[in-house]
């Protein structure tokens, strides 16, 4: 993302743009040129992304209550145009992804996760285990908002059945490799809020393109990485 940002960067100083932009998009392009951009504010959101991340990585502390409070200071120093902000909040983005984690929460809660975790244990066939192992991550991570999460649930399984497997390697791939790949989802964090910043008359069609891609990937990739495995031998 790094290297697209820069490649990006020096083709627009050079009057080159590899996306031709629409007439809607040089308009408010022309809009935000007209506005003066607040650099002081700016570097201040980004100081306070930085704090929160450091909070919650380092010291552990809520994730709600720290975001709440970094965005309480920066709304008490530098007094944003309220309404404004708020009519650019994806809202629709927003009661997804808090609705799909609550449901992710009550499944743990109620141990769905867990008698999904040793029901898989009981299973005998490596060749069964590795192709629903792999299954499993792929969907799990199509609404889980963190893949490490889900790969922190079919991993230990992955190695404690094929620890002594001379392919171990392939078979951690079959498994690991989808979780990546379906962050497009746009019931996902990642593929909603790609959405939520599309086009308003085109979030309809980039959610339909995104859940028709991700159920393929879904029912494919797994499958497809599973085969080098189970021909060389789990």
């Amino acid at each position: 993302m790094a290297a697209l940002q820069v490649v990006f960067r020096w083709l627009a100083r050079r009057g080159q743009t590899l996306v031709e932009p629409q007439a809607s998009q040089v308009a408010e392009g022309e809009e935000s040129r007209s506005t003066p951009t607040n650099t002081v504010y700016a570097v201040s959101s980004i100081v306070g992304l930085l704090a929160f991340v450091l909070c919650v990585i380092a010291f552990g502390l809520d994730v709600g209550l720290t975001s709440m409070a970094v965005a309480a200071i920066l709304q008490i120093v530098f007094h944003p145009a309220q309404k404004e902000m708020f009519s650019r909040v994806p809202w629709g983005a927003t009661l997804l992804i808090g609705g799909l984690l609550t449901y992710l929460g009550l499944l743990e809660s109620v141990g769905t996760i867990d008698a999904i975790q040793s029901g898989m244990g009981a299973v005998g066939s490596g060749a069964v285990l590795l192709l629903v192992l792999a299954y499993l991550t792929a969907v799990l991570c199509n609404v889980e908002s963190s893949a490490l999460g889900v790969l922190s649930l079919t991993m230990p399984l992955a190695f404690g059945f094929f620890s002594d497997s001379p392919n171990v390697f392939w078979i951690v791939a079959a498994i690991a490799v989808p979780s990546g790949l379906m962050v497009m989802n746009p019931i996902h964090i990642a593929g909603t809020l790609v959405v939520a910043n599309a086009q308003e008359d085109r979030q309809n069609t980039v959610f339909r393109i995104f859940l028709a891609t991700s159920l393929c990937l879904t029912a494919v990739v797994p499958g497809l990485l599973s085969v080098i495995p189970l021909t060389l031998g789990v």
